[in-house]
């Protein structure tokens, strides 16, 4: 039987603001589907720190990133943080719960306001360790007086994954302004 989710407010949207409230389920599935629906619950729900961040304009399975056995979750506040932006890493689990367990960002070197880090999302295990790397976007990083040259950070899992990029791409063409590396990846 599908409990009742009416009058959840899952998003709301104005002044450019975007809070989300992340429904995760556990599908259990009897032996006569589909002749009756699955069973839905809510585990956790995930909210921004504070309105004007544009918390959850982007979301992502981020992999298995602590190699823990369960997936976790990525999502992005763009304008957080100096209007840098950050993306929260929630560790999934049998007791997930809502507060994000790490907060990954640029250092403060390789920061520029604006950067819209955190628009695009994605994860894999690009340096072949077993744990998932997350990969994100900020496409309108300024580079050496570049406007909107963009940069994509990596940032390695693993038992003690930090928050700084283990790796930082860039696409530098000092011929074209606003070429939005990493835009999508």
């Amino acid at each position: 039987m599908i409990k009742s989710l009416r009058k959840q407010k899952v998003t709301r949207i104005g002044n450019r603001e975007l809070i989300v409230l992340l429904l995760i389920f556990i599908m259990g599935f009897s032996d006569s589907y589909p002749s009756q629906p699955p069973e839905i619950h809510l585990i956790t729900s995930i909210t921004g720190k504070e309105e004007g961040v544009e918390f959850g304009n982007v979301i992502s399975s981020a992999g298995d990133v602590n190699g823990d056995g369960y997936d976790d979750i990525v999502v992005s506040g763009l304008n957080y943080y100096k209007e840098i932006g950050e993306v929260y890493v929630y560790l999934g689990g049998y007791l997930m719960d809502s507060k994000p367990d790490i907060v990954l960002h640029w250092d403060e070197s390789s920061a520029t306001k604006g950067d819209l880090f955190g628009a695009s999302l994605t994860s894999g295990d690009v340096n072949g360790d077993g744990f998932s790397d997350i990969i994100v976007g900020a496409p309108h990083s300024e580079i050496e007086g570049i406007p909107g040259a963009g940069k994509v950070g990596i940032y390695f899992g693993g038992q003690k994954m930090d928050s700084l990029p283990d790796v930082i791409l860039s696409n530098v063409d000092y011929n074209i302004y606003y070429t939005w590396f990493g835009s999508s990846v």
